[in-house]
């Protein structure tokens, strides 16, 4: 069987490491992301794929510079974030949907 997974690229967040999201994952690796692309709401992408969770990575400083700006405008310290969203997911795709309305 061909291995179909795009390795080229992988998508990163993070989330609680004690969320279900997470032992759904842990349960079972499989995650269907929906991404929306256009203000309107009326193009989709979804991403069916992997998803692993590393042990001991730290969410990297290039995420905190990117998104610095909301998190103030939402009265968030960074370093509590940084330790209550400690749970990095990789998601390989392995297949993209898309359609418009």
């Amino acid at each position: 069987m061909r291995d179909k997974r795009c390795h080229n690229f992988s998508f990163v967040f993070f989330s609680k490491p004690d969320s279900q999201k997470v032992r759904n994952l842990r349960h079972n690796p499989a995650i269907l992301l929906a991404l929306e692309t256009a203000e309107n709401g009326h193009n989709v992408v979804m991403m069916e794929g992997e998803a692993i969770l590393p042990d001991g990575q730290v969410t990297p400083p290039i995420y905190f510079r990117k998104y610095a700006d909301g998190f103030k405008e939402l009265n968030w310290e960074l370093e509590a974030i940084a330790r209550q969203f400690s749970q990095t997911v990789r998601v390989t795709p392995i297949r993209l949907i898309h359609w418009s309305l």
